[in-house]
């Protein structure tokens, strides 16, 4: 379908098998998925800059050909254990949320160097360990990480990140946040960052 745009196939409880792409369709750029049985999605999704995943209980990765998203939204695919590297490469990403994902072990390295993203959301993945060692994202204004008891050691920051206005940390194994801390630029007369600290 070299016509269609966006694809949404929420609520279908019962489907096992997504479509294969024959051909060239240029324009798909939005792809909404809410179903629990689907294993994998084609490689040649390539296009998109819209991702939305809910309740892949069995999916198990996403396609390295998403080189131009700019929002993913990943909730319930508990046997994802990582993402890959390529959804991060082309640095268009823009919005991540990850929510319940049970089997999340680790989030890849060049997720800490995106230019473009300005919201991070990680929520209640129980089995996060890891996350880049550093991060360096010059337009980031929200953090958010709750609920995630396994995940004991936050990011250094390099550079400036002037644009973080927002930082959550909830119900996470965090116990104290690098003294590259101070490398927000207005952290120290705390006028526009909100530090919640649950433990």
């Amino acid at each position: 379908m070299e016509s269609l745009e966006t694809l949404s196939l929420d609520e279908c409880t019962s489907l096992e098998e997504f479509p294969e792409i024959c051909g060239d369709m240029p324009r798909l750029s939005k792809l909404g998925v809410g179903f629990p049985w689907i294993r994998s999605l084609p490689p040649s999704l390539s296009a998109l800059n819209f991702m939305k995943l809910r309740g892949g209980e069995v999916l198990q990765s996403i396609p390295d050909a998403s080189r131009n998203l700019e929002s993913l939204y990943i909730e319930g695919c508990n046997k994802l254990a990582t993402l890959p590297n390529s959804v991060f490469e082309s640095q268009q990403l823009e919005e991540l949320s990850i929510i319940r994902c049970s089997g999340l072990v680790e989030i890849p390295t060049s997720l800490g160097v995106q230019k473009k993203l300005f919201r991070l959301a990680i929520l209640g993945c129980e089995n996060l360990k890891k996350l880049p060692s550093y991060i360096q994202m010059e337009s980031l204004q929200l953090i958010s990480l709750c609920n995630c008891p396994k995940l004991d050691t936050f990011p250094e920051i390099n550079g400036d990140m002037h644009c973080l206005i927002r930082l959550t940390l909830n119900s996470t194994g965090i116990r104290e946040l690098p003294s590259s801390i101070t490398n927000i630029q207005q952290f120290p007369r705390f006028m526009n960052i909100f530090l919640i600290f649950e433990l």
